[in-house]
């Protein structure tokens, strides 16, 4: 796929849109407000609210299918305003020590009160004010300071022991190389794709496909006019020529599901971890899908069989992934217990991989991996 050519300021695309426009944007805000003062009816600001909901996303599709908008932008844009954070306002294990750091430099009470003042008598009311409690700020002073000193030794204390078991959870971690998932073994037989479709026939709300890859998936709902949007970790997928037009972002599973609302899709299509996942994660994705799934709405897993996994063409995929594929009468028992129901099994027809698919139906009976049968690995102090 060829870059795109840079646009010409006479390009249609490069001037703002005059729904857009410094004036119009004003106007809107001042609305907005006006609103939001004035009216009682709540009903009237939410339609405003859904009105202009509207206007962006028709505006962001438009640019999105013309080139200009390509599926990775976003996120190099996060990672440009992950850049822009306040100090200590990120999750990473630097933003935490910067944070512990700007903490043990303000964890005292200074009884050095300033007298210094412009009117004149005042600094010398102040400075016989501090001496009057010099006695009783120091011994303040003092109680504040050992609970903020011992407060701070009991948070590098733990900023130790976590760093220990982060650096113990690097050898469960999946390798992190380009390398790993970027196989033949993405490509779906057209008989396990047609099955897809056709079990997401009937859903009329939001389709979830998670790692996408070669985006069989996608382009067939999309012939399908579904409501659809796709994620991918991988940037080669999502910025592939066809997905211009298509609402695909970049984010792996299991994070994305932590943001999406509880019952607010009808549908999820994954594939890639079902087949690379720890038993931790697979299990994750399962809860996190049970959640965000409505009543009644599909999950569908796509995996590889074992035999063809071991045979991929990229033998370091499979030398590297901390999973392996389950068989289907696993995820068909795992599932099950879950309080899904009508499980089944759909088998691809060269037999590299199957589909298991199933309905969201009951509440879930579990809560963690012990419900399994399977032990968490704790440490031993």
């Amino acid at each position: 796929m060829g870059k795109a050519e840079p646009r010409s300021q006479d390009n249609e695309t490069s001037k703002v849109d005059p729904e857009f426009s410094s004036e119009r944007v004003q106007g809107y805000l001042a609305e907005a407000v006006a609103i939001t003062n004035e009216s009682t009816e709540t009903a009237e600001a939410l339609a405003f609210v859904e009105e202009m909901q509207a206007k962006i996303d028709s505006r962001v599709k438009t640019l999105r299918a013309s080139g200009a908008y390509p599926p990775s932008l976003l996120a190099r844009v996060n990672g440009y305003y992950e850049s822009l954070k306040p100090i200590g306002s990120g999750h990473s294990k630097a933003d935490f020590e910067k944070i512990l750091l700007i903490t043990d430099r303000v964890a005292y009470m200074d009884v050095d009160v300033p007298t210094g003042s412009s009117k004149p008598g005042v600094s010398y009311v102040k400075k016989v004010l501090r001496m009057a409690m010099a006695w009783y700020l120091n011994y303040m002073a003092q109680q504040f300071n050992n609970f903020t000193s011992n407060l701070m030794r009991l948070l590098t204390v733990v900023d130790h022991r976590l760093t220990a078991l982060e650096e113990k959870a690097v050898t469960i971690e999946s390798p992190k190389l380009d390398i790993v998932g970027v196989t033949a073994s993405l490509v779906l037989h057209a008989s396990l794709v047609d099955e897809i479709v056709g079990e997401l026939t009937n859903v009329n709300g939001r389709i979830l496909v998670a790692e996408f890859g070669r985006a069989q998936v996608l382009e067939a709902l999309a012939s399908e006019k579904k409501d659809f949007y796709g994620i991918e970790t991988r940037t080669e997928f999502l910025d592939l020529g066809e997905l211009a037009s298509y609402d695909v972002r970049q984010s792996s599973i299991l994070e994305h599901l932590l943001a999406v609302g509880n019952s607010s899709l009808d549908g999820l299509v994954v594939s890639g971890i079902v087949d690379r996942g720890s038993i931790q994660e697979k299990t994750a994705l399962l809860f996190g899908a049970k959640r965000v799934l409505n009543q009644g709405s599909k999950l569908i897993l796509v995996s590889s069989t074992m035999e063809h996994f071991s045979k991929v063409e990229n033998h370091m995929e499979f030398d590297l992934s901390i999973g392996r594929p389950f068989s289907s009468s696993t995820w068909t028992s795992i599932l099950t217990k879950l309080g899904f129901s009508h499980v089944k099994v759909v088998e691809a027809k060269d037999g590299c991989g199957y589909l298991v698919i199933a309905n969201n139906t009951k509440v879930s009976p579990l809560s963690s991996l012990a419900d399994f049968g399977i032990k968490e690995n704790k440490p031993d102090n």
